[in-house]
């Protein structure tokens, strides 16, 4: 297995050593169907006609206070999240 370069950390400034297939799964998938630029438009104002009108509801899986954002945030990278993790002010 091939490994990446050595690459300076941006928020730390420490060395890393990531191979390849590890950055590669932690990557966001795209899973279902392309849609025509059309077909998009029309379907995004349906879903926010539907959730305005209070039949859709984001899944809130952690509410965190903005003070423990850091933790928001390592909960969230760990992909440890269930549904939406919100910080609260």
């Amino acid at each position: 297995m091939a490994r990446a370069r050595s690459k300076r950390s941006a928020h730390q400034g420490e060395a890393t050593n990531a191979d390849a297939s590890s950055r590669a799964s932690r990557r966001p998938r795209r899973h279902g169907v392309q849609l025509a630029p059309e077909e998009r438009k029309r379907l995004t104002e349906r879903v926010l006609f539907e959730a305005a009108a209070g039949r859709i509801h984001p899944v809130i899986g952690q509410t965190f206070p903005l003070e423990r954002a850091a933790a928001a945030h390592a909960v969230m990278e760990a992909r440890d999240a269930a549904g939406k993790t919100l910080l609260l002010s």
